[in-house]
């Protein structure tokens, strides 16, 4: 036994801990029945605050070093055995590596050649650590984490130090003969035999990857002494590292919880108005391990869970598109062509409008029409060139003082009926300016001069607009059949330029659903336009149906379908085109052309 008052040197503090260690090791190993050992790879920033107060050889006492960060990493080997239930002993043996630099800025005074003046001294100092680590901790494992706290002995080995001092203030200085510098390298003084630190540490219960367990952890050392008995120089560390088990040696409550819930769902299924039929009972049989039953306490929390299986409701839905005329009926003149295996409809034009590369205050514009058919009606005519584009026309109109409308070959009433049309559309177009009417035997077809524009208008050189007979419609003819009331619908159209339109609608569609196709997916320069459909359907429970794509193709006019003779502009007044060979049109006409816009 020791007399009171007896102190321990570092050598033999080193060796009592150690048996310590590797008494209560074999003890808890040979006691315990599932033990497990470990790897661990760890590394992190380390923070130190080394302060010099007694180190001879410094110019001044007490000069404390600014914080300063380093690197630190080590790996350890450890051996768990359980104490009791949740609670667990680690111990282990491992190796630290750390470096770490530290600055200090001193005021001091100087005296070269009998003048004495104030001065700044920096002193740098870098460390390089190499230590043995002992481990010994207390490991509680929580439902969903493990909570580690224990003691380290490090031991070091290695403890290089590399000092410099310089002048800063007033630069350019040298120290003067004689000074008392510190320069060069050497252990640090006063080593400490062992260095002790607080270990917090929190892992999760990781995973099995291939033959091996791998659990992450966080582990912060706080120390208790310094590195150094000459140098209070202390060293904190947060690593983050991978504790690598074999999975052979790892016992199960080590990651899982012991305070286990189980689920039973009863599924069951309405039968008639009140009752209902069970249909299976799920029981975690996982709960029925023995060895958990015999080495732990489980608490059974039933939850359970009623299920009603609702009957998916049967929908049947079809969708059919096709195009038809202002009647609702299919376009008698609108044909029909096979193209790359998909069927294009063709829609013939009523006529162009071409327009000089700039519009100038004088220029004339022309708008050639098709003699009127018996088929076509000059109602049908004005609304279509009113609600389906002419856009440049409308802008035109809306600039222009003054529009001369020439009519051809038609009996006095019939002008006036379609004067009057063509008036409305001009007006409801925008026009507030002076209308002219005149017959003529110089056209084959009737045209709108266009004259006195207020402002330049750029326009792109040999540009053409349509106008088609009558708006692009189309009607969808949907089919539904379900068991139980629908509650809204909806019709998609989307082109391939990334345009949508939606049809949308309450309770169950309608045997037919008109859709006039919008301009943003006419207007392109694009042989033929193609459309996918799809319609979608709600019912009154919530379920949804919807039926697969379906393909539209059609094409606007077309250098056969186009009825107009005569393309006719005017610049200035001083030429003054009569025929249709006066003005060449391009060729051949475009299927398609964008409207001004």
């Amino acid at each position: 036994m020791y007399r009171s008052g007896t102190k321990l040197s570092g050598t033999t503090a080193i060796r009592y801990c150690t048996l310590t260690i590797l008494l209560l090791l074999l003890h808890t190993s040979a006691s315990a029945t599932d033990p497990w050992f470990g790897l661990v790879v760890r590394g992190g920033a380390s923070l130190s605050t080394p302060s010099f107060t007694t180190m001879p050889g410094y110019p001044s006492a007490g000069i404390d070093y600014d914080p300063s960060i380093g690197f630190q990493v080590g790996g350890d080997l450890l051996v768990g055995a359980e104490l009791a239930p949740r609670w667990w002993l680690i111990a282990g043996a491992g190796i630290t590596s750390l470096n770490t630099s530290a600055q200090s800025r001193e005021t001091t005074t100087l005296s070269i050649d009998d003048e004495v003046f104030t001065a700044v001294v920096l002193h740098n100092i870098e460390l390089t650590y190499l230590a043995a680590d002992l481990r010994l901790a207390v490991m509680y494992t929580f439902p969903a984490i493990q909570l580690q706290l224990g003691i380290v002995g490090r031991v070091p080995m290695i403890a290089s130090v590399v000092q410099s001092q310089e002048i800063i203030e007033p630069p350019g200085i040298d120290f003067p003969e004689g000074s008392v510098r510190i320069d060069g390298e050497g252990e640090l003084p006063g080593l400490a035999r062992l260095v002790q630190y607080l270990e917090v540490g929190i892992a999760s219960h990781g995973d099995d990857v291939g033959a091996f367990h791998i659990s992450p952890f966080i582990m912060a050392e706080i120390p208790l002494s310094s590195l150094s008995t000459d140098v209070s120089w202390r060293i904190s560390t947060l690593s983050l590292g991978v504790r690598i088990q074999p999975r052979s040696g790892l016992s199960r409550r080590i990651q899982r919880d012991t305070l286990r819930t189980r689920d039973t769902t009863i599924v069951s299924k309405k039968v008639g108005a009140s009752g209902i039929q069970l249909l299976a009972v799920d029981i975690d049989s996982s709960m029925l391990v023995t060895d958990t039953l015999v080495r732990t306490t489980v608490i059974l929390r039933e939850h359970y869970q009623r299920t009603y299986i609702e009957p998916t409701p049967v929908v049947v839905a079809s969708v059919r598109p096709l195009f038809v005329d202002e009647s609702g009926r299919e376009h008698e003149s609108w044909t029909t062509k096979r193209i790359h295996h998909r069927n294009v409809v063709r829609i013939p034009v009523i006529g162009m409008v071409r327009y000089p590369g700039d519009l100038l205050d004088t220029d004339t514009v022309t708008v050639a029409f098709p003699d009127v058919s018996d088929t076509t009606s000059h109602s049908v005519v004005a609304r279509s060139m009113a609600a389906q584009n002419a856009r440049a026309l409308r802008r035109a109109c809306a600039s222009a003082s003054r529009l001369t409308i020439t009519f051809n070959k038609l009996a006095d009433k019939e002008a006036v009926i379609r004067m009057n049309d063509v008036a409305k559309w001009l007006r409801s177009a925008g026009f507030r300016g002076t209308l002219v009417a005149q017959r003529s035997d110089q056209y084959d077809s009737s045209v709108i001069e266009i004259h006195g524009y207020e402002r330049k208008m750029p326009i792109q050189s040999q540009s053409w607009t349509t106008i088609l007979m009558s708006p692009v419609r189309i009607h969808f003819y949907p089919t539904v059949d379900a068991d139980e009331d629908i509650a809204s619908w909806e019709i998609v159209i989307a082109d391939e330029g990334g345009h949508t339109d939606t049809i949308r609608g309450t309770g169950a569609p309608a045997h037919q659903v008109a859709w006039n196709v919008p301009d943003s997916l006419v207007d392109g320069e694009s042989s033929e336009i193609r459309c996918t459909y799809r319609l979608t359907v709600r019912t009154a429970s919530g379920y949804t149906t919807s039926t697969d794509p379906g393909m539209i193709s059609f094409i606007i006019g077309g250098t056969k379908e186009l009825p107009v003779e005569s393309w006719t502009y005017r610049v200035g007044g001083n030429h003054d085109a009569s025929g249709p060979d006066d003005v060449e049109p391009p060729a051949p006409l475009p299927r398609l052309v964008r409207s001004m816009k």
